[in-house]
């Protein structure tokens, strides 16, 4: 466990006591939870949607996985990475071991519509849906996840057709 930072601690107190961090984490989640159920609603047979992870403000994400991914053993996660501030689709898989086996497959074959990540550790695939994101323009917002998201599993399925680890 990390030993405690005194320093971080006061300033965390001072920042909880201005009270507006607590308001915007909030209405970040509020926006992660509306996106996740508008998700549901717009593919309610083609995705299955896993619950919100708040995180410790580092990230935050909800699986949002297409059916036919899970018997390969394959989930996507959205992920809002706060400290990048963007939002990223991750392609993971079941354990540390399949994902593993699907990066070392993707790499023996050149894959290269989107980067690899380095180490497979967290994720095979992170790979950014929208970058500085406006909050003030939710629908637009939701819209260009969606756009972004639905293109990144197209050329998912059609690169990854016959790999199969599950």
């Amino acid at each position: 466990m990390e030993e405690y930072n005194k320093a971080d601690i006061l300033e965390y107190r001072r920042q909880v006591e201005v009270g507006q961090i607590q308001r915007g984490y909030r209405q970040l989640m509020d926006y992660l939870a509306s996106l996740r159920t508008e998700l549901i609603h717009r593919y309610p047979e083609d995705y299955v949607v896993g619950n919100l992870y708040q995180g410790y403000m580092d990230m935050s994400y909800f699986s949002f996985t297409p059916k036919d991914f899970k018997p390969k053993g394959l989930k996507l996660a959205i992920v809002f990475n706060h400290r990048a501030w963007r939002f990223e689709v991750w392609l993971v898989a079941r354990n540390k071991n399949y994902q593993r086996k699907y990066w070392q497959d993707l790499k023996k074959r050149n894959f290269n519509i989107f980067p690899l990540c380095l180490d497979p550790q967290h994720a095979i695939i992170q790979y950014f849906l929208v970058e500085n994101p406006n909050f003030s323009k939710k629908d637009e917002l939701t819209d260009t996840i969606d756009k972004s998201l639905v293109l990144f599993v197209e050329e998912i399925h059609h690169s990854m057709g016959d790999l199969q680890h599950g």
